[in-house]
């Protein structure tokens, strides 16, 4: 009975030790963590807008519901200068296959470009219920509400995955 016992307590903790060697903590380089990461950051986006769909919100709801919330982690302090730094930081951070530059600016307007803004969405259509013209809305509609909040005046014009965006101070 005891070997029987000690036998199968044995295999168990074989089988633990063996099963534990299938797993291993997975390498990833820095530049698939970052694109893999703005895929997340773009899918719990979509999905925000899906589920704000599926109870009867509209876009510009939720999205001020968002903007409401994002904006107070912005220093009003630094005004116009720290949300245009920030802007083209978050952009650059955004586009990982793209490409963001400055297309003309003065003190008080800077008029920037992203190129290639989650491409993957627009190439499916929808995802989640939600269209790349619902997704633009959205951040476009957030994008405003923290540039009010920053002192400022902001458009966003697209073409295809390519957004200008243009922030005038107040």
């Amino acid at each position: 009975m005891k070997k029987s016992l000690l036998l199968n307590l044995l295999l168990v903790v074989a089988m633990i030790v063996n099963a534990q060697e299938k797993f291993e903590v997975p390498e990833v380089p820095i530049a698939n963590k970052y694109a893999f990461m703005t895929g997340q950051t773009n899918a719990f986006i979509i999905n925000t807008i899906g589920y704000a769909k599926s109870v009867g919100q509209n876009i510009e709801e939720a999205a001020k519901f968002t903007g409401d919330q994002f904006k107070q982690t912005w220093n009003t302090e630094g005004g116009f200068e720290t949300l245009v730094k920030g802007m083209l930081y978050n952009l650059v951070c955004f586009t990982p296959v793209g490409e963001v530059s400055i297309v003309e600016q003065t003190d008080k307007m800077v008029k920037m470009k992203a190129t290639n803004v989650n491409a993957s969405l627009m190439n499916r259509g929808s995802v989640f219920n939600v269209s790349y013209l619902e997704y633009t809305r959205f951040l476009q509609t957030t994008l405003k509400i923290i540039a009010d909040y920053m002192g400022a005046d902001l458009e966003l014009e697209t073409s295809g995955t390519n957004w200008t965006i243009t922030v005038k101070k107040k």
